[in-house]
């Protein structure tokens, strides 16, 4: 059985990827205004939680880790737009499972 401990540290490395994928999108974004630290961490909170739910998500498929990682990489860098193409599948399922 796994400990607290050992959950936090299976998540720690999407976390981290997803991190940078969402630091890579805000210096992107850094050439229509000067970089700011505290929006880049802001960026980064919402790159780690998409990042989260898609390494979720992708465990309960057949999927390389290779694979995996991408697109927890790729989440971090699209967090919000990976957030709104989540909520709205998640809220379509649960409107099905309701009218069931």
């Amino acid at each position: 059985m796994k400990t607290c401990i050992d959950k936090v540290l299976e998540l720690l490395a999407p976390a981290l990827l997803a991190a940078f994928g969402g630091y890579v999108r805000s210096l992107t974004r850094s050439g229509k205004e000067p970089f700011k630290l505290r929006l880049a961490l802001a960026e980064m909170a919402v790159a780690i939680f998409a990042g989260i739910l898609v390494h979720f998500v992708l465990s309960e498929f057949a999927i390389a880790d290779g694979l995996k990682s991408a697109s927890v990489a790729l989440a971090g860098y699209n967090a919000r737009e990976v957030l709104t193409i989540l909520k709205s599948t998640f809220l379509k399922k649960i409107k099905e499972i309701n009218e069931k």
